[in-house]
This record gives C-alpha cells, structure tokens and sequence, in this order.
C-alpha cells in the first residue's frame, strides 16, 4: 500500500488542479486500500472470519491465472493474434472484476461513516473512488500479463513488450471509462 500511495505523489499537481485537497485524497485512497486489504472473505474451520492480506492474495492468484494463459499464448505464432488475445484475456477478466468484486467495493457504506462526518469536498472524494477503481484494475491488468509481457519480450522483442505495457495502460484506462459508465448509470 505504502508504495502504491508513493508513485501517487508525484500527481499531486493534477490533484490540485481538479480542485481536490491532496492530502485528503491520499488518505481516502489509504483508507479504501486498507479497508479493501482487510475485507474478510473465508471462514475457518470454527466458522469464524478470517481476514487474509487479500491484496497479495489476489495478486498471486491473478499471476497463476495469467501465467497459465501466457502458456496457451506460446503456441501462438502471429504477433497480431498474440497481443490481441492477450488484451481480449485481460480485458475480459478485469470486467468480470468489476461486476463481480467492484459492485461490494463501490456499493459499500462502511467507509461513509468515517468520511463523511469529516470536511471532505466531493471533487476529492470522486477523485479517490475513481482512482481506487484504476489503481486496482492496473494491478489486475499488470499481475495478469506479467507472464505474457515478458513472453512477448522474448518472442518478439524489448520495443514490443513496452509497448505491450503501454497498451496494458490504456486498456486499463478503457476498463475505468467502461466501469464508470456502468455505474453512473445503475446510480
């Protein structure tokens, strides 16, 4: 979480400029990766709750998932075909993400009642939603083509594979677009 919030600082300009309190929205955006971090979702053995660091846990599960893909994508032989099942692949599972975890994320109360009796300006609050939903789907995105990033480095060459990565960015980004659209339009 810690470095998460590190490369958020140097967007601090951006921040501002939106007319949101930056301070604010770096702990809004600790309080939700946090909150999210700590969301119980087993039970033991005694039929308690456990809470887990689900953020590693589903980071490592994600880069089981996409390396398993990336050994279905080393039969592939067309560059063309590669990158675009690797896109349609992450594109997809960062969408079933969003219906399936983001709907509890984004749905949830539990941290209104600790920010909303505090001055908070609806810009900054907006802001961290949003960028809570991006820096999850860009951690999707990431752990899920690690595999097929350095795949496409070997088969097809450093430039392809940072453009690769910058492609992963964008669809993120596209994903976002997507995702808000979904749920300004159930709200």
């Amino acid at each position: 979480i810690r470095l998460i919030l590190f490369l958020l600082r140097p967007f601090r300009k951006l921040v501002e400029i939106v007319d949101a309190d930056f301070n604010q929205f770096i702990s809004i955006i600790r309080l939700k990766l946090t909150i999210d971090n700590r969301r119980s979702k087993k039970f033991n053995s005694s039929g308690e709750k456990e809470t887990t660091n689900g953020l590693l846990n589903t980071v490592l599960h994600q880069l089981l998932i996409g390396f398993l893909f990336a050994l279905f994508l080393f039969t592939v032989q067309s560059r063309f075909t590669f990158f675009y099942l690797a896109h349609i692949f992450v594109m997809t599972m960062m969408l079933m993400m969003i219906i399936s975890e983001f709907t509890s994320v984004l749905f949830d109360t539990s941290e209104n009642t600790i920010i909303i009796p505090l001055p908070v300006k609806s810009n900054t609050l907006s802001l961290a939603r949003i960028t809570h939903i991006f820096i999850y789907l860009s951690l999707m995105a990431f752990s899920l083509s690690i595999a097929a990033i350095v795949l496409s480095i070997m088969k097809y060459g450093i430039l392809s594979g940072l453009l690769f990565v910058i492609t992963l960015f964008f669809n993120s980004l596209f994903s976002l677009f997507l995702a808000n659209i979904l749920y300004l339009s159930v709200i």
